[in-house]
């Protein structure tokens, strides 16, 4: 953040904005995914929920530990398994082929084995080299946002384990798609990460991009960004105004808040770690000051998937959604990648911060950064 302050830890979710088409002979025949996940109870629901779309595309019941579903999609794609009852999810990507998940119910995210297409082969190969470090950090991340430390001396060990972890990860991740290019999955890696790899790096990467890949958008978008011609709003800059509609389906512009602090924060259904967020500004609504206006903008496509959640979160500030595709629009106008990704308006309406995940002292960071304007 602006203010110099080390989060603590992050939880982030990937956001594919872009659609593909990918377009293989394979893939007129779709998809089967068959699991296994022991010690589930009977008749379980489990849904698929596609990062993409931002809704679920498939459900099935879990019957003695099994499992099946069937569908077609029209590219690769990232997706995730949720047993919403129990905060249950593994991601996963579904391609239109033979797919196999297993693993158990106390722990589906971590003690899982999925084979399927080549876009998964390539995501366990990665998971290979970075995995033992993606499960220590996200453990560690864990006990610290549960405040599971005995006093601010081991706090800090905690701290220090987690960014040594999360950089090891992301070094040999960026290395891995860099090595990687021609695939679905390891483009969508390599232009989300794009900041932390050289401009000389990622134009060799794009002249060795084979036909099939070259007009993918996440390529298009990396060579945009190699010649400079990549806009993102950056701190100093004035906000991009947007329409949507809130709750009670009243039209709704963020410039309306103008004079005031705004905290706009992009979130959806399926990203665990907006929700946490939303719930507590939920339980902590009357410590928020009156100068700062919260406003949280869902880019889920289905209206009734934001309803049903803002409902679950006690959502009672400014709460906004946009049919069709122009949720997507207003995302791609804040080069939202990953969610949730907010910003700090000042009464001007100047973007003063940019926030990407979630953190256990936020809250406390955007009080400072506006008592410090």
């Amino acid at each position: 953040m602006a203010n110099g302050k080390i989060p603590i830890y992050k939880l982030m979710v990937v956001l594919l904005l872009s659609v593909y088409g990918c377009g293989r002979d394979s893939e007129s025949k779709g998809y089967r995914l068959t699991g296994h996940i022991d010690g589930t109870p009977q008749d379980t629901k489990i849904y698929l929920f596609s990062m993409e779309l931002q809704s679920n595309i498939d459900s099935a019941m879990v019957k003695n530990d099994e499992f099946i579903m069937k569908g077609k999609i029209d590219h690769p794609t990232h997706c995730v398994l949720i047993i919403p009852d129990q905060n249950k999810y593994s991601d996963l990507i579904i391609e239109n082929t033979e797919i196999r998940f297993e693993s158990t119910y106390s722990d589906i995210y971590f003690q899982k084995e999925v084979t399927g297409g080549p876009e998964q082969d390539l995501k366990n190969k990665m998971w290979e080299l970075t995995g033992k470090y993606d499960t220590k950090y996200l453990k560690i991340g864990d006990s610290l946002s549960k405040n599971l430390f005995t006093d601010e001396l081991h706090k800090s060990e905690l701290v220090r384990r987690y960014e040594k972890n999360v950089a090891k990860s992301k070094e040999l991740m960026r290395s891995f798609i860099v090595k990687n290019p021609n695939s679905y999955f390891t483009l969508d890696l390599l232009y989300r990460n794009r900041k932390f790899i050289s401009k000389d790096t990622l134009e060799k990467v794009l002249s060795k991009l084979d036909s099939k890949h070259q007009n993918l958008p996440d390529a298009l978008a990396l060579d945009r960004y190699v010649k400079g011609n990549e806009i993102e709003l950056k701190e100093g800059d004035m906000f991009a105004d947007f329409e949507g509609i809130s709750m009670t389906g009243e039209p709704i512009n963020l410039s309306s808040l103008k004079g005031n602090y705004i905290y706009l924060s992009f979130w959806s259904r399926g990203c665990k770690p907006c929700r946490l967020e939303n719930r507590f500004f939920s339980k902590n609504f009357k410590t928020i000051p009156k100068e700062l206006k919260i406003v949280s903008f869902s880019i889920d496509k289905d209206k009734k998937v934001w309803e049903m959640a803002s409902n679950d979160d006690g959502i009672k500030w400014t709460n906004i959604w946009a049919a069709g595709n122009r949720n997507d629009s207003i995302a791609k106008l804040y080069s939202v990648q990953a969610l949730p990704k907010s910003f700090l308006i000042d009464q001007n309406g100047i973007i003063i911060d940019k926030i990407e995940g979630y953190n256990e002292g936020f809250f406390e960071s955007i009080l400072e950064r506006i008592a410090s304007n």
